[in-house]
């Protein structure tokens, strides 16, 4: 039987205790970048509230269909559907007839999203309107059009305006526009660029709430987790900030994640742990999309079948979808959001 003293309350370390036992530790220092750092120790650092706007921590599990044959891609889609996949991402090299890639899935079941490579606003006006008459009712269904606004010279793409009203008539329900995360640049002035370009959407296209609404945010997971979370955290702190800006209600961004496996080694068992761990700091951060890359250099359908099934571990048995901002609270997460946020605003001030 533990004596009396087994069930005393845990008495909270003294910060004097905690140098004592870190030694020389205490004193060093996490690099996220050439101008963000924080310390690895904190002893009272300010606690935020959760972010707001979400019930639980759900995201769809993604699968990528590319499509070079409609067969095939028809045969990979479903394939997917019966895995468990809850988001098909169909990749285009260019706009074809959806009704034989669609032919028996039930797209009001399932999130659905397209990617046209290199298409102009009018090719997209095209197939929207080619899978609007293919659905029975497109204003029910859900999904994204994946339309990168600006070229490779960074101008904007002509013909945006009409495309937003066209998309948004028949597809009311379905995000229009897609900005992605540039890799090159510190992830405080990648998250910058990519307020920095809303803004310019916005002002272009004279109609902030439109913009604010159809956009889906596209960032990356890379090999440091807790950077990773806390980016997608600071991300979410810098939109509700320019919303509230520009006098609109604060609503979280949707954010699709990709995890970065340029990294990844040739060993297929070692890109399970890193897509696992990724995968979690994604989760973690709160993104609503989440796509894993085939844990295999080839990719065969075991392999997508083990990047989708880390998904199902995560839901099913890890339950990370039910706690919101499940990072909250955590001093080391909570001071890199801050410092990235921060970072961040600070370059668009500039």
């Amino acid at each position: 039987m533990p004596d009396a003293t087994f069930y005393r309350p845990f008495e909270k370390p003294t910060k004097e205790e905690w140098l004592q036992i870190l030694g020389e530790n205490a004193s060093k220092k996490l690099v996220v970048s050439d101008s963000i750092q924080t310390p690895v120790f904190i002893y009272q650092a300010p606690t935020y509230p959760p972010l707001a706007g979400k019930k639980d921590n759900d995201w769809n599990i993604v699968e990528q269909i590319k499509v070079s044959n409609i067969q095939k891609a028809n045969h990979a889609a479903l394939n997917a559907l019966n895995g468990g996949a809850e988001e098909l991402l169909f990749v285009l090299r260019k706009p074809i007839d959806p009704s034989k890639l669609l032919s028996s899935i039930e797209l009001p079941m399932i999130h659905s999203a397209f990617e046209i490579k290199n298409a102009g606003t009018k090719k997209w006006v095209t197939f929207m309107e080619a899978l609007a008459q293919t659905t029975q009712n497109s204003t029910a269904i859900q999904g994204s059009f994946l339309l990168e606004p600006f070229s490779k010279s960074n101008r904007l793409k002509p013909g945006l305006k009409a495309y937003l009203q066209k998309g948004t008539q028949l597809f009311p329900r379905f995000k229009l526009i897609s900005l992605r995360q540039n890799s090159q640049l510190d992830v405080e002035a990648a998250l910058a660029r990519l307020i920095q370009q809303t803004e310019q959407l916005s002002k272009s296209i004279k109609d902030v709430q439109l913009i604010a609404t159809k956009i889906r945010f596209r960032l990356l997971a890379g090999q440091n987790i807790l950077i990773t979370i806390a980016s997608i955290r600071a991300f979410k702190r810098l939109w509700i900030h320019w919303l509230k800006q520009h006098q609109l209600p604060p609503a979280l961004p949707d954010i699709s994640v990709v995890l970065d496996n340029s990294h990844w080694p040739a060993d297929p068992n070692q890109n399970r742990i890193l897509a696992t761990t990724q995968a979690m700091a994604s989760v973690i951060g709160g993104c609503n999309h989440l796509l894993i890359p085939p844990v295999a250099s080839k990719m065969d359908d075991f392999s997508v079948r083990i990047s989708r099934n880390i998904q199902h571990i995560m839901k099913m048995e890890s339950h990370m979808d039910r706690v919101v901002d499940p990072a909250a609270g955590s001093k080391v997460v909570e001071t890199l959001t801050d410092a990235i946020a921060q970072g961040a605003w600070d370059l668009l001030r500039l």
